[in-house]
């Protein structure tokens, strides 16, 4: 992650707080954003800033609540009855079912572990996104959830590098022996290798950390 301070605020009904960035600004932050743990007043996160589709205003992305937060957050569900109403449609929110479902543990791969089924991308256009890398990488093998990253810069734009992280590796070695060198449309070469594991302090294993 990019950046680490604290929450100023978060509103656990609504789903929005700021956090205290850099030189004293509020940066905003939604819990759409929040890839772990449970945002509250005070709780220390670390992030990616990026910039609001909508509103082209600066905003906080990929966060992480350090030690889990002290939030709330929302409870899953929301629709009406069985089926959560009429045609069966529900009324909840899809990125609380998958928070949701997140920690309880239910879905396979757990945690982003950086090992020897972690993959280093390298050479990317500038408009990758998370769903292009797990659109090429899926095909190998199984992916756990989170287990894609695009790394962007603040104004949303590929920085040219991603992660992945197979659950089994024998898909990671036939990702790299198939992708790796792959000649990209401007003659450039993409890169695709197992991640060098981080020494620095605090990085190692975690969600993308040493990213």
């Amino acid at each position: 992650m990019a950046h680490q301070s604290t929450v100023k605020f978060f509103n656990d009904e609504k789903g929005f707080g700021f956090i205290n960035h850099v030189d004293g600004e509020s940066l905003f932050m939604h819990r759409n954003e929040v890839v772990e743990g449970m945002p509250g007043d005070g709780d220390t996160v670390m992030y990616d800033t990026g910039v609001d589709d909508r509103s082209g205003k600066p905003k906080a992305q990929n966060i992480v609540v350090v030690g889990g937060g002290t939030g709330k957050g929302r409870p899953l569900g929301g629709g009406k009855g069985p089926g959560g109403g009429k045609g069966g449609k529900g009324s909840g929110n899809i990125a609380v079912l998958k928070k949701g479902l997140q920690y309880a543990g239910v879905l396979p791969g757990g945690k982003w572990t950086n090992d020897e089924n972690a993959l280093f991308i390298g050479g990317l256009p500038t408009d990758t996104t998370d769903g292009d890398l797990y659109e090429i990488f899926a095909p190998f093998g199984a992916i756990p959830t989170r287990g894609v990253r695009a790394m962007t810069n603040p104004d949303g734009t590929c920085k040219g590098i991603g992660f992945i992280n197979f659950l089994e590796n024998a898909s990671a070695q036939n990702a790299i022996a198939t992708l790796n060198g792959t000649m990209m449309p401007d003659g450039t070469a993409l890169k695709v290798s197992i991640k060098a594991v981080s020494k620095g302090p605090g990085k190692g294993e975690g969600k993308g950390e040493g990213k």
